[in-house]
């Protein structure tokens, strides 16, 4: 459905080869234990307390840091399995 909309075939294989390489980049991102994949600022579960990821590692380690700290240190390192991933509809309860 989304080719559909590309009426060059040279725009089809542009959008296929984007499509690739974004699916490239998250492969190497952590997951959470529900195997979602994470990014910089998510808000995530960790102890029942609200952590946002602040740094990831490719061997697979997020750092967190409280959601109330606002500074450039308390950030502490865990496996990225180890927390659970919040939707949006979630931080805001």
């Amino acid at each position: 459905m989304l080719f559909e909309l590309f009426k060059r075939n040279s725009e089809v294989e542009e959008l296929r080869e984007l499509l690739s390489q974004a699916e490239d980049v998250t492969s190497s991102n952590p997951r959470d234990d529900q195997g979602r994949v994470l990014a910089l600022d998510d808000v995530v579960l960790y102890n029942s307390a609200r952590y946002r990821i602040v740094a990831m590692s490719h061997r697979g380690k997020v750092a967190i840091r409280h959601v109330s700290m606002h500074g450039g240190c308390g950030a502490r390192w865990v496996p990225a399995e180890c927390v659970s991933f919040i939707t949006s509809q979630e931080v805001f309860r």
